[in-house]
């Protein structure tokens, strides 16, 4: 009898245990960082933590003061209180009998339990980050030539702009020292850069680089048409950096019926009319004026004969399909041609950019290297009246020249002298025919 007693009681002891145990909720004292989730099941207690807990996690933001502003959950942020309410679960769930209701009725037998949350990735930190530099890195803006003005002879400019560069890795460490902390505002640092330059400093900077004038007064009214034509070509020629300039590219074939007209013209040592004689004058100032803003010459050409309007060897001569005036822009900016003729028949050609360096400028010389006086010759000739005497031909002298560009500071002391172009203009002798 006293073992059936015995019997009964512990079957009655071990479902009072089975039925306390098999419950479909967290044992009484279930306390995962601090939230009881005593008596919830796991369902109820992971619909809990999102609802009530996580958001007050991954809900926190960082706002910039550039009015930007990011939450924890956009920065890649975790948890692991799945996994947590999970292990609690299984603790109460596994092991014998007696082992889980030794856990049941022990004192705070749910607690000790600890979430693990990352507020955020570092590598979408990072690129949130880059993002925001993406929208405020800026390189420094100089001013810029937006045109140039022929009337006024000046250019115009842009104002140039300030370069920022956000500090990304500051931004980075405060982004996650505010996530960690809570949320909160994050001031940007932002390194500013100004302009090197301003409009003023660039209206100082550029203008009349170099400039060459010859004197045509002289000329016939059709090499003055000649010359005007040929300027009117030139003039407002934008010279890009690296560009070549040829004369006979611009100015083009000189044709009657682009308006040139006959005029003296040298040719092969003999004074000839050619359409569009007269020219030369134009290329012959063009080159002075590109030797003195520092142009590379490419191609120059002396005349058969010196001229009268520049000094020998200081010339360039031009001829279509044959003999070309071409130089090339080998400054770092672009350069504009203005060339004209004003009532006072001086043939005016001037380089329009960035000023040479420090006041320094350039000056066109040249020298004689050898001089052949020309010899009379005197030729017999039997039709002419007794004791008369006629020039055939007038007598000439042989030059020979180097020419030079030099180069000077601007208080006019000379820093270079460089051999630029050498010159041949070929005489001849005089001839003068008697009579018997």
């Amino acid at each position: 009898m006293l073992l059936i007693s015995m019997q009964m009681y512990n079957y009655t002891k071990f479902m009072q245990m089975r039925d306390a145990v098999d419950g479909n909720t967290h044992f009484a004292g279930t306390i995962i960082d601090g939230v009881d989730i005593s008596n919830m099941t796991m369902e109820d207690a992971v619909a809990h933590w999102e609802t009530n807990i996580e958001p007050q996690y991954y809900n926190r933001t960082v706002t910039l003061d550039n009015g930007m502003s990011v939450t924890a959950l956009e920065l890649g942020y975790t948890s692991n209180y799945k996994t947590v309410i999970a292990d609690a679960w299984k603790a109460q769930t596994t092991g014998t009998l007696a082992e889980r209701y030794a856990a049941l009725t022990r004192p705070a037998a749910g607690s000790g339990y600890t979430v693990t949350r990352i507020m955020y990735s570092d590598d979408v930190v990072d690129s949130y980050v880059a993002n925001v530099a993406s929208g405020i890195d800026s390189s420094v803006k100089e001013p810029s030539i937006t045109g140039f003005d022929h009337d006024a002879l000046s250019f115009t400019f842009a104002e140039g702009s300030p370069g920022k560069v956000l500090d990304q890795e500051k931004l980075s460490a405060d982004i996650r020292s505010s996530m960690d902390s809570g949320g909160g505002s994050v001031s940007l640092s932002i390194t500013t850069t100004q302009p090197k330059y301003t409009v003023a400093d660039m209206q100082s900077m550029y203008g009349l680089r170099a400039y060459a004038v010859t004197n045509a007064s002289s000329s016939s009214s059709s090499r003055l048409t000649n010359i005007r034509l040929a300027l009117a070509s030139i003039n407002g020629t934008l010279l890009q950096p690296g560009e070549e300039f040829s004369f006979n590219a611009v100015v083009g074939k000189r044709t009657t019926a682009k308006g040139y007209k006959a005029a003296p013209a040298y040719n092969s040592g003999e004074v000839v009319e050619e359409v569009g004689g007269g020219i030369c004058q134009v290329s012959t100032t063009l080159f002075n004026a590109a030797v003195k803003s520092g142009l590379k010459i490419v191609e120059r050409h002396n005349h058969s004969m010196p001229v009268a309007y520049v000094d020998k060897g200081k010339d360039a001569a031009v001829s279509w399909g044959a003999q070309d005036l071409r130089f090339v822009n080998n400054t770092s900016e672009p350069l504009y041609i203005v060339a004209f003729m004003d009532d006072d028949k001086r043939v005016r050609i001037g380089f329009f950019g960035r000023l040479i360096d420090d006041g320094q400028y350039i000056t066109v010389e040249s020298k004689i290297t050898y001089t052949r006086e020309f010899e009379t010759e005197y030729q017999f000739n039997a039709f002419l009246l007794p004791g008369a005497v006629e020039e055939l031909q007038s007598g000439r002298n042989t030059y020979e020249t180097m020419t030079y560009k030099c180069t000077w500071t601007a208080e006019g002391e000379l820093i270079s002298r460089e051999e630029l172009c050498k010159s041949t203009y070929r005489g001849r002798n005089r001839i003068i025919e008697y009579g018997p």
